[in-house]
C-alpha cells in the first residue's frame, strides 16, 4: 500500500503521480470492504508511530504533553483490535500468531487502555481525601479538607520500546495482518 498526494484546484483533486486519468470510480463489494478496513487500520498504525516519535520531539518536563502523545499512542493502535461497528477489527491472535512475547506485551496495553486510559477500573489512579489537622489551642482544629490524587506513570523506555515494536512489526515482516 502505497500513500497518494493529492492537490485540489478550483475545478477538482488531482492525484499525484497520475496525469492521464480522467476519473475515479468508487469498488464495492466485501473485498473492498477489507481493503477499505485495513487502510484506516494503517492509518490508526501510522498515527500511533507519529505520537511515539512526538514523544521523543517533546522535553522532559512537559510531562503533561508526553503523556497525552503516550495514551493517544495506545488508543489508537488499539483501535486497530478493538470492536467497531464500522470496520473490521485485526485479529491479535493472528497478527502475532507465533509470537508469545508480542501478545503477553499487547495484552499488557490492551489492558491498560481499557482499564486505565479510557475506563478508571484499577489502582493506576488513586485518590485519597483527608484533612490537614492544627495542633492544639488554634482557632480552628481543621486547616483544610484535602484530596490528594496519585495518577501511575506508564511511559517508561521499556513500555514505549514495546509499543513501538508492536506498531511497527508487521510492516517490517511483511505479515498478513488481519
Amino acid at each position: 500500500m502505497e500513500d497518494l498526494g493529492f492537490k485540489q484546484t478550483k475545478e477538482e483533486i488531482q492525484i499525484a503521480g497520475f496525469p492521464d486519468a480522467v476519473k475515479v470510480v468508487q469498488i464495492t463489494g466485501e473485498k473492498a470492504k477489507r481493503l477499505a478496513d485495513l487502510t484506516l487500520h494503517r492509518t490508526d498504525l501510522k498515527f500511533a508511530v507519529g505520537y511515539l516519535e512526538g514523544i521523543n520531539l517533546v522535553a522532559e518536563e512537559s510531562e503533561w504533553l508526553r503523556t497525552g502523545l503516550w495514551h493517544s499512542a495506545i488508543v489508537h493502535f488499539m483501535k486497530c483490535f478493538g470492536s467497531s461497528k464500522s470496520r473490521v477489527s485485526l485479529n491479535p491472535k493472528k497478527v502475532y500468531k507465533g509470537n508469545k512475547v508480542a501478545r503477553k506485551v499487547f495484552e499488557y496495553f490492551g489492558s491498560l487502555r481499557d482499564k486505565h486510559l479510557v475506563h478508571d477500573e484499577n489502582s493506576y489512579t488513586q485518590c485519597y481525601p483527608g484533612t490537614i489537622l492544627n495542633k492544639k489551642g488554634c482557632d480552628h482544629q481543621i486547616a483544610k479538607i484535602i484530596c490528594v490524587a496519585f495518577v501511575s506513570v506508564t511511559l517508561d523506555q521499556a513500555g514505549y520500546s514495546n509499543l513501538c515494536l508492536l506498531t511497527t512489526s508487521r510492516t517490517e515482516m511483511g505479515g498478513r495482518a488481519n
